[in-house]
């Protein structure tokens, strides 16, 4: 099982979490100004690699510690069928 999310649906948290809030940490690898958005890749435990979008006005570099949180009403989890030679969507690197 694949659990996805939209890029845009995960948040930068501020410390003001619950228990049992779905936080991650992770590490900024790449940062990239989109116009009214910036699309970071952040290294994530496992050398597993998450693309996420926040809005420009977060002040977040490349090489920043981050959490990051994921709201589980925004989960989906899809059947993984076999493996396959194509990346996930969250394992693709941006340009730098």
């Amino acid at each position: 099982m694949t659990v996805v999310v939209r890029p845009e649906d995960i948040t930068l948290n501020t410390g003001n979490s619950q228990p049992g809030d779905n936080l991650l940490e992770g590490k900024v690898a790449a940062a990239m100004f989109m116009g009214e958005a910036m699309e970071y890749q952040v290294e994530m435990p496992g050398a597993i690699m998450m693309r996420l979008k926040l809005h420009a006005s977060n002040l977040v570099s490349r090489g920043d510690t981050i959490r990051i949180q994921i709201p589980p009403s925004q989960c989906r989890a899809l059947a993984t069928l076999q493996a396959s030679s194509t990346s996930s969507f969250a394992s693709r690197p941006l340009r730098s």
